[in-house]
């Protein structure tokens, strides 16, 4: 067993003064005052409020340079730590910019007469979209009553009537000249559904059927002989008649377009004056057209009671095709357009074309395409968060499509995976 000495342990003072301690500072050495006299301001309210990034001029640098390039196929990328305030920061730079741009013009679809599946994009001047589509519902309201109106009017109805009464007195009179001309060769003549019959006459009493096939062969011979020379009056008469029925309906369908041509062209002859554009102009022609050819449409849409008239907007209401889908309005935009898209999925990006259920059947026209963001914002700025785009299907793979081919496709995304072809709209795409 050893023995220990006595304890050798240095105690806490002795340690502190072998350490060095700090000095302690002054108060003057650790506060710095701020003379009131470098502010020209009384209050921080007098103060103006600044976005600025400092400290960051070579990103400031980078982003004013992107933004300056109007050209296609440049698009800006910015890095960052998460939560620095990357979206404040390019909302503040794309708001100075977009002030400094105009306004884009409004997009319109409209339904293509050629080609009803593949509705037709017309560009027109901000604001004028809105009008015209508050022009085209008044006219279609002022159709649906002008029309049936007229086509029940007295004077169209005595018009039609007079030449119908002089018709059939013309058809009266060449039947009696027929039936003259047939009593004098042995026949009498009858009016059918399948056309003229020549019945021969014996003694005074036509023939019937039976009474013909009893008689010999030399008595048939005459009747056939005498009826050969007549079968070409009869076959005159059925073209006369024939003839004189294409001009009562020529006549009828020549006065009712004449009418309906006067209500069209007072509508839509003063919009052809105010929308000075050349698609406008075209798509209105075609209209004028389509309504004259389907005058009929219109005054069975007044004989219908109201409850039994077709939801607007749907494929049973035959005039939904005169409207105007205001695509995208820009009539209260002043600058060019800043759209920051937070939730970029398939359909918010490249808009969609919505459908209604109806009897267990899913039915659509140009009236419900529904623009995206991509439209929205075409004629400005897009914000889109990076890995939002790459998380949901193939949104990356047709945004470089679209940005690619600089146009606004409208596509159904369950076609794309659809095994089987379904028919469906096809709208012309926006550039």
């Amino acid at each position: 067993m050893t023995s220990r000495g006595p304890n050798k342990t240095p105690s806490k003072k002795r340690i502190l003064k072998k350490r060095a301690l700090p000095k302690p500072m002054s108060a003057k050495k650790v506060f710095l005052e701020c003379p009131i006299g470098l502010f020209k301001v009384k209050n921080t309210k007098d103060l103006k409020v600044s976005n600025e990034i400092y400290s960051q001029q070579r990103a400031v640098r980078a982003i004013n340079m992107g933004l300056g390039i109007r050209k296609p196929g440049y698009n800006i990328y910015v890095a960052g730590v998460e939560g620095t305030g990357k979206t404040s920061v390019i909302r503040h730079f794309l708001s100075k910019f977009a002030n400094k741009v105009t306004s884009p013009n409004d997009w319109i679809y409209v339904y293509n007469f050629q080609n009803p599946e593949s509705p037709k994009a017309i560009e027109l001047e901000r604001g004028l979209g809105q009008q015209l589509r508050k022009r085209m519902l008044s006219v279609i309201k002022s159709l649906r009553t002008e029309i049936p109106a007229a086509l029940q009017s007295e004077d169209y109805e005595n018009a039609v009537n007079a030449y119908l009464s002089a018709a059939n007195e013309r058809k009266s009179n060449l039947y009696s000249e027929l039936d003259k001309l047939a009593k004098g060769m042995g026949f009498v003549i009858k009016s059918s559904r399948v056309g003229i019959e020549t019945i021969p006459v014996k003694e005074g009493r036509s023939l019937t059927e039976k009474e013909y096939n009893k008689l010999n062969e030399g008595e048939r011979r005459k009747i056939e002989k005498r009826r050969a020379k007549l079968e070409p009056e009869v076959l005159d008469f059925a073209r006369k008649v024939r003839s004189i029925e294409k001009e009562s309906k020529d006549y009828i369908e020549k006065t009712r377009s004449e009418i309906g041509d006067q209500i069209v062209s007072s509508l839509i002859d003063p919009i052809l004056i105010e929308f000075n554009n050349e698609e406008v102009v075209k798509f209105l022609g075609e209209l004028k057209e389509d309504v004259l050819s389907n005058l009929l449409d219109f005054a069975e849409e007044d004989e219908r009671e109201d409850d039994e008239r077709p939801i607007i907007g749907t494929e049973k209401d035959k005039l939904s095709k005169y409207k105007v889908n205001l695509f995208v309005d820009n009539s209260k935009t002043k600058h060019a357009p800043v759209i920051i898209e937070t939730n970029p999925t398939y359909y918010n990006l490249f808009g969609k074309i919505e459908k209604n259920v109806e009897h267990g059947m899913y039915l659509t026209d140009f009236t419900m395409i529904k623009p995206g963001s991509i439209h929205k914002a075409n004629g400005g700025y897009l914000v889109l968060n990076a890995l939002d785009v790459f998380k949901a299907g193939n949104i990356w793979e047709t945004l470089k499509r679209v940005l690619r081919n600089r146009l606004g496709f409208i596509e159904d995304m369950g076609e794309q995976y659809s095994l089987l072809p379904t028919s469906g709209l096809r709208p012309q795409p926006v550039p």
